[in-house]
């Protein structure tokens, strides 16, 4: 037998989304679930064709009247604010000072003049655009060039809206609101320390402001006044088509409507947070926010346009002509077929860990109490394992043999269409397998565990570290990689 070499790669495994321009790089492209799954924080337009929505780690969609669509972004950094000027031209800000500007065909990166964070944005003009962020940040676009105005304060500032091109209202920490006129800022008493976060409006006499704790503050012309509601959490974002109808969004997942009279009681649509709003008319509302959320106001009632599953994901297994299927919480299977990702029927609720296959007619998963599931090329079937324990993960050498590990050191073997034990001589759970053949596998799990099957039994390999790993994988014999979490 040969002597393997396994190198232990110690990762910390954490969660991350690839930005869309990252993706054109690495030939990744985002597929489930869609448009997008990465945070959306805003979103704006200028009619009911011509949408964009913005977000975390650089993402932006685009609402064409017809179908979202994922486009290229120039940069990796949050995207915080967008302010859709028309169709060919729009502004989107974020973290490290990053502007970014549509000419109506790509999206290219703008020599901001601040490496501040930037948290909003909004213009009366292509050629008068403000931006507000940390430190009292304010910019502003002449059609050439930004440069920064004072605003008097270091303050952390969140939002900006402007009635005109020489009246914009910032607000931002402790209760702060600037009112500029195109070359200063006065400030403006709103009788709050709450943060303020969002600003909108329809005109300079009537401006909402909303923050920290569901303070909602309104403008009439002469001062700023507290206004009733029952939102349960904090406000992040107003849109109305006029003074008697306008909703604001909040960090717990809910919308409120204004009639001109009194806020309805919250709405709740997510489960967690709503964070940006804006519409084309009254009919037609997108509210956007955490992990893709995108939602749409019909008049009657609000609707999802998120497609596709948004189960959390645990394995993936693809066949060599690009078929596909990921299984994960709650019996979650999804099939990959001719680009789509459709949800199958799997016939269990138990979430699944593990998945592996032998063809696109002949592909196993495998999950919680003892679970094990097989796809014949048309339906998934349930087998019998003898066991309630946990399967972490599956491999197999070809349809005639399949091994399947889970916890407290189990290993399954399946010959002949039925499931045995093997011993494994380890206690601790098993969180992966994978082999070089029938007679070349090795299964790696808690507190550093390696066991390696030779086709007769299980051998324990000393490995000299503690850390959980989690998966392993492999070219062949004497080149397997393993890897933890955790460092």
């Amino acid at each position: 037998m040969k002597k393997l070499r396994i190198i232990l790669v110690i990762v910390a495994v954490i969660g991350f989304a690839v930005a869309p321009e990252q993706q054109a790089r690495s030939a990744w492209t985002w597929e489930n679930p869609l448009p997008m799954g990465n945070t959306f924080t805003d979103v704006d337009g200028s009619g009911p064709d011509n949408i964009f929505a913005v977000g975390l780690v650089g993402s932006i969609s685009r609402w064409d009247g017809a179908a979202w669509q994922q486009l290229a972004s120039p940069v990796i950094e949050d995207l915080r604010a967008i302010w859709v000027a028309g169709p060919e031209r729009a502004f989107a800000v974020g973290d490290q000072g990053v502007i970014i500007e549509w000419d109506g065909t790509v999206w290219s990166r703008m020599a901001s003049g601040t490496d501040w964070g930037l948290e909003d944005v909004c213009g009366s003009s292509p050629d008068n655009v403000y931006a507000v962020g940390s430190l009292g940040t304010v910019m502003r676009y002449d059609g050439r060039t930004w440069y920064p105005m004072n605003s008097g304060t270091i303050s952390w500032l969140q939002a900006v809206w402007g009635s005109g091109p020489h009246d914009v209202f910032i607000a931002g920490a402790n209760g702060l609101v600037l009112r500029g006129d195109g070359s200063a800022f006065t400030l403006i008493d709103t009788g709050t320390s709450d943060w303020l976060t969002s600003l909108w409006g329809t005109g300079p006499d009537d401006v909402f402001a909303g923050g920290w704790d569901h303070v909602i503050l309104h403008w009439d012309g002469q001062s700023w006044s507290p206004m009733d509601n029952s939102a349960d959490g904090s406000i992040t974002a107003f849109w109305g088509s006029d003074s008697d109808n306008v909703f604001a969004t909040t960090d717990s997942g809910s919308v409120m409507h204004w009639d001109g009279t009194a806020w309805s009681l919250p709405l709740d649509l997510a489960e967690n947070g709503i964070y940006g709003i804006w519409g084309s008319t009254a009919n037609n509302v997108l509210a956007v926010g955490d992990e893709g959320l995108l939602l749409r106001w019909n008049g009657d009632r609000w609707n999802s346009e998120l497609a596709g599953s948004t189960s959390d994901l645990e394995a993936v297994w693809a066949a060599e002509d690009g078929t596909a299927w990921a299984v994960g919480r709650g019996g979650e299977v999804l099939r990959r077929n001719g680009g789509a990702w459709q949800r199958q029927s799997s016939g269990t609720t138990q979430d699944l860990h593990g998945i592996w296959g032998a063809a696109i007619n002949d592909v196993f998963a495998v999950g919680a109490a003892g679970t094990v599931i097989h796809w014949n090329g048309s339906s998934w079937t349930p087998e019998m394992t003898g066991t309630e324990q946990t399967l972490e993960d599956v491999w197999g050498d070809g349809a005639d043999t399949v091994f399947a590990v889970g916890s407290g050191g189990l290993v399954l073997r399946r010959q002949a269409g039925a499931w045995s034990f093997l011993s494994s001589g380890v206690a601790s759970g098993l969180n992966g397998v994978w082999g070089a053949d029938a007679h070349q596998v090795v299964a790696v799990g808690d507190q550093g565990s390696i066991i390696h099957w030779d086709g007769v039994s299980w051998t324990v390999m000393e490995t000299g570290i503690d850390s959980d790993l989690t998966s392993v994988w492999g070219t062949g014999p004497d080149d397997i990689y393993a890897v933890s979490e955790g460092g």
